[in-house]
C-alpha cells in the first residue's frame, strides 16, 4: 500500500472540508473515472476506476486498517480512501501561500491516488521486460506523481481547474515534498525515500503538459523540466 504522505506540521482537528473545495472534489470524480477510462481504451472491457471512499477517522479496509490524516489507494479492494479532515488542512495550507480558495488542493490528492491506482494496474499487466515492477516506494511516487500530473490536465481541459487552480496544484506538489528526516524514519534509507518538493513538483508538472505516455520508469528518471 502507498499513499500521498504529507506529515504537515499541523493537522486541525475536526476540521471539515470547505463547501466549495467539496462541491469540485464531487466533480472531480466523474472527470477522474473518464481519464481511467480513456488511459485504458485499448483494454476490452476497460477496467473499472477505483472506488472513492471519505473518511473522517480511521477506517478498515482490505489493505488493513488505515489512519486517519492520510489519502490512501489500497490495491486489494481497488479503493481509494480520502479523509476529508486532512483535505481541508491541506486546503488552508495552500490557500495561506497562494492567497487563493485552493480547492484544487483535494483534487489534486485524489489525482495523485488515481495515479497509484493506474501504476498498480500497469504493473500487474506488466510482462516482466517493463521497468515498472522494479520501482521502488520513491520511484511509484515519482510515477504517481506524474500521472497526476496527466489526470489532473484531464480536469482542466474539462472546465473543472483553471489557471488559478493551476497554480494551487503546484504548490499542493510542492507542499507534500518530505522533509528528509521523515522519509528516512518511514523507509530506513533515503534512496528508496519520497522525492522532495522539486522532484514531485516536476513529475507533476511533466504529466501534466506532456501526459500519461511521459510517466513511464525511464521519463521521470530523467526529468530536466525549466524553472519558472
Amino acid at each position: 500500500m502507498l499513499c500521498l504522505s504529507l506529515c504537515l506540521a499541523a493537522i486541525l482537528a475536526g476540521a471539515d472540508l470547505d463547501p466549495r473545495a467539496s462541491r469540485k472534489l464531487e466533480e472531480a470524480g466523474p472527470v477522474l473515472a473518464a481519464a481511467w477510462t480513456q488511459y485504458f481504451r485499448n483494454l476490452v472491457p476497460p477496467p473499472e476506476p477505483p472506488r472513492i471512499i471519505s473518511i473522517t477517522r480511521a477506517a478498515s479496509s482490505a489493505c488493513g486498517k488505515l489512519p486517519s490524516g492520510n489519502a490512501y489507494y489500497c490495491r486489494k479492494d481497488h479503493s481509494i480512501y480520502y479523509d476529508t479532515n486532512f483535505l481541508e488542512s491541506l486546503r488552508r495550507r495552500i490557500a495561506g501561500i497562494t492567497g487563493t480558495t485552493a480547492d484544487a488542493a483535494p483534487v489534486v490528492v485524489l489525482a495523485h491516488e488515481f495515479g497509484h491506482a493506474i501504476y498498480a494496474r500497469i504493473s500487474r499487466d506488466a510482462d516482466g521486460s517493463r521497468p515498472y515492477q522494479r520501482l521502488t516506494g520513491y520511484g511509484q511516487e515519482k510515477m504517481a506523481d506524474c500521472f497526476a500530473g496527466a489526470v489532473t490536465r484531464s480536469a482542466y481541459d474539462a472546465g473543472l481547474l483553471d489557471t488559478v487552480n493551476l497554480e494551487e496544484a503546484e504548490q499542493t506538489m510542492i507542499a507534500v515534498g518530505e522533509p528528509p528526516t521523515f522519509t528516512e524514519r518511514y523507509f530506513g534509507r533515503r534512496k528508496n525515500a519520497y522525492p522532495n518538493w522539486r522532484i514531485r513538483r516536476d513529475s507533476f508538472l511533466s504529466g501534466f503538459r506532456n501526459g500519461a505516455q511521459s510517466c513511464d520508469a525511464a521519463s521521470i528518471e530523467n526529468l530536466n523540466l525549466p524553472r519558472r
